[in-house]
């Protein structure tokens, strides 16, 4: 087995023997099979193709990848995939926990309520029309293209064997973003992408290609440089990436921050 596909024991494409079909969402996964080939494509058919169903015997079984997108709630199995989302009123893990959120669904409802969350707590708003002038948008805190991109990039490069959760701690001066699972590249060629883009190292290669072909990601390597540029051009400190072989968290400095410290 490759170990670019091994998650704890299966792989992307594995079937979940323990899963049942009726735990996807059909009319979403219909409606994804009609994107992609037409409004006669059959989903079934195109779900297997696609590695988002696979066989094991005569029965058919959602895989990880399937599960992950399209499950109607895939923390029933797999507790961990879901998302922890906290508020601390101070800098450090010991203040004060004033708001807690333990997001539950598939990868597009865990990236919206998590953006919710920072909107509810950070004063960070949706990304806003042309229409509005430039001051009033950088009154923010945060870069919401930004946070979107590192939120994504959090949940489709995690390690999925793992038994942490995606975790976003708000703090009073900073956001983190910690995804479980060290770096699939050496710290070297991390500090590239960071800075330089253009590289694209899934460590889930196909749950990536799913997530790029429902729109939530382009996979062309620009996701953590541009969210470094855009956070950079609001907070004018640039974020910080912090490796262990356990986790990787990116630190997202507030605009206040900057502006204290200046």
């Amino acid at each position: 087995m490759s170990t670019t596909l091994a998650l704890g024991g299966f792989n992307e494409r594995a079937p979940l023997r323990q899963c049942d079909v009726e735990e996807l969402d059909g009319e979403q996964l219909s409606t994804f099979a009609r994107e992609l080939f037409g409004d006669t494509a059959d989903a079934e058919r195109v779900a297997l193709r696609a590695g988002l169903l696979a066989k094991s015997g005569q029965h058919i079984h959602p895989t990880a990848v399937g599960l992950l997108c399209f499950g109607s709630l895939p923390q029933l199995m797999f507790p961990q995939w879901g998302m922890s989302c906290v508020r601390v009123r101070g800098r450090t893990i010991s203040d004060p926990v004033v708001a807690q959120s333990d997001l539950e669904g598939p990868i597009p409802q865990l990236l919206s309520q998590s953006i919710e969350f920072l909107v509810l707590h950070t004063g960070m708003v949706e990304p806003v029309p042309d229409t509005v002038k430039v001051t009033e948008q950088t009154q923010q805190m945060y870069a919401p293209e930004a946070m979107r991109e590192l939120i994504v990039n959090a949940l489709i490069h995690r390690d999925l064997k793992r038994t942490a959760r995606v975790a976003i701690f708000i703090f009073d001066d900073r956001v983190v973003i910690r995804s479980p699972g060290g770096p699939v590249c050496e710290p070297q060629m991390l500090e590239l992408l960071s800075t330089e883009g253009g590289r694209s190292i899934p460590r889930n290669p196909l749950l990536v290609s799913i997530v790029r072909r429902m729109g939530l990601c382009d996979q062309i390597g620009r996701g953590l440089t541009h969210a470094r540029r855009l956070s950079a051009a609001l907070t004018r400190t640039p974020l910080q990436i912090e490796a262990s072989s356990h986790d990787l968290s990116v630190i997202v400095p507030s605009a206040w921050s900057a502006q204290t410290a200046n």
